[in-house]
C-alpha cells in the first residue's frame, strides 16, 4: 500500500510538474506584451473593451511558486488561465501598430519631429519616418484593420491610411502604386502598397506614420516594442 500511495504521489507531482512547463511560454508571452504595450502608452487595464476580462479585480494576493505547494486542479486552472490571457493579449496585439512597414532591415532617412522642410528650408514638424527602400518594394500593414485611404492626398502623394480600431491608425505615403481599397480589411503584414516618390518626396522612400486618435506619434516607439514581441 505504502508504495502505491508513492507512486501516485509521484504521479501527482509529475502532472503537476507537465502543467507547469505548458503554462510557462504564455506566462512569458503575457509578460512580454504588457510590458511593450506599457511602453507605448497602452495600459493593459484600458483593454478590456478590446478582449480583457471586464469587472474583474481583487488585492493581488500571490501564490506559491512551488507546483508541490499547489494541487493538480489549482495548477490546471493557473494554466487555463495563462493560455487564455496570452489568447486574448495576441487578438490585441494583432490590432496595434507593432510589426515592421518593410521587410528586412529598416533604414531610417528622417526621424519623427522637428526638422528643416528639404523643400522650403524651413523648420517644420515632420509627422512620420522616412525609411529608405528600393523603389517598387512592397509595403506592409503593421496591425490588422480597415483601409480608410487608399489614393492621392496631397503632400502625402499616393497614400494608404488603415484604422486599427481603439484611437489607432496608421499611414504609408508616397507609395507608387496601391494594392488595397477604401472599406478592405487587412491583416497584419498583408501588403498595402509599394514604395514610391509620389508627393512631396526627393526620392523613393517609404513615410510611415502611427497616430492615435488622429494626432502622430512617434512610431519610433511602436517598431521598439513590437521588436520586444516578435523578435526575441
Amino acid at each position: 500500500m505504502s508504495r502505491i500511495e508513492a507512486a501516485l504521489a509521484e504521479a501527482d507531482g509529475d502532472e503537476r510538474h507537465a502543467l507547469v512547463a505548458l503554462r510557462a511560454p504564455a506566462l512569458k508571452m503575457i509578460a512580454r506584451v504588457r510590458v511593450a504595450l506599457s511602453e507605448v502608452g497602452v495600459p493593459v487595464a484600458s483593454l478590456a473593451g478590446r478582449g480583457l476580462p471586464e469587472d474583474v479585480g481583487g488585492p493581488f494576493v500571490p501564490l506559491s511558486s512551488t507546483p508541490g505547494a499547489l494541487g493538480f486542479d489549482a495548477n490546471l486552472a493557473l494554466s487555463r488561465d495563462a493560455v487564455a490571457q496570452a489568447e486574448r493579449l495576441s487578438a490585441i496585439v494583432a490590432r496595434v501598430p507593432l510589426r515592421k512597414p518593410l521587410s528586412g532591415p529598416l533604414e531610417m532617412t528622417s526621424p519623427f519631429g522637428a526638422r528643416i522642410d528639404p523643400f522650403l528650408g524651413r523648420p517644420a514638424m515632420h509627422t512620420g519616418i522616412d525609411f529608405r527602400e528600393t523603389y517598387g518594394d512592397s509595403v506592409h500593414a503593421t496591425a490588422a484593420g480597415i483601409v480608410t485611404i487608399a489614393g492621392t492626398d496631397g503632400g502625402y502623394g499616393t497614400m494608404v491610411e488603415v484604422d486599427h480600431g481603439g484611437g489607432f491608425s496608421t499611414r504609408y505615403a508616397h507609395l507608387s502604386s496601391v494594392s488595397v481599397a477604401p472599406n478592405q480589411k487587412v491583416a497584419a503584414g498583408d501588403i498595402v502598397g509599394h514604395v514610391g516618390s509620389t508627393g512631396r518626396a526627393t526620392g523613393p522612400h517609404l513615410h510611415y506614420e502611427t497616430r492615435i486618435n488622429g494626432e502622430p506619434v512617434d512610431p519610433t516607439r511602436f517598431l521598439r516594442a513590437g521588436a520586444r514581441i516578435f523578435e526575441e
